[in-house]
C-alpha cells in the first residue's frame, strides 16, 4: 500500500477545489505508466451522477513521478473519448476536507 501526496501550489486549482463540496470525488482510475502513477481528478455531481458526468465538464489528470509528487496536471476537455484505463485501486481522501486545501493531499492506492 502506498501513500501518495498530492501538492496543489496552483492557486487557480485551490480555488477551483474550494468551490466544490467534498462529495466530489478523486477519480478512482489509475494506471502505472512507465514507472509513473496517474490519476484522473474530477469534481462530482450528486445531480449528474457518476455515469452522467462524463462529458459535462473538463476532467483533470494528474501525473506523478516515481517519488509520488506530482510533474504534470492535464485537462481534458468535455466531449473527448472516454478513458480506457482499467481501474488500478481505490483512491479515497484520507483528511478532512477543511485541512486540504492548498496544503499536501493524501491518497492511497490499494
Amino acid at each position: 500500500m502506498k501513500h501518495v501526496r498530492l501538492r496543489i501550489e496552483k492557486k487557480e486549482w485551490r480555488a477551483y477545489l474550494a468551490r466544490y463540496p467534498w462529495e466530489w470525488l478523486l477519480g478512482t482510475y489509475g494506471k502505472e505508466m512507465e514507472g509513473k502513477a496517474m490519476v484522473f481528478l474530477f469534481p462530482f455531481s450528486l445531480k449528474l451522477g457518476f455515469h452522467n458526468y462524463w462529458g459535462k465538464s473538463p476532467i483533470y489528470v494528474a501525473f506523478f513521478d516515481e517519488n509520488y509528487r506530482i510533474f504534470a496536471l492535464e485537462k481534458m476537455l468535455p466531449g473527448t473519448k472516454s478513458p480506457s484505463y482499467k481501474c488500478k485501486g481505490a483512491i479515497e481522501w484520507l483528511s478532512d476536507p477543511g485541512d486540504v486545501v492548498g496544503k499536501h493531499l493524501k491518497l492511497i492506492f490499494s
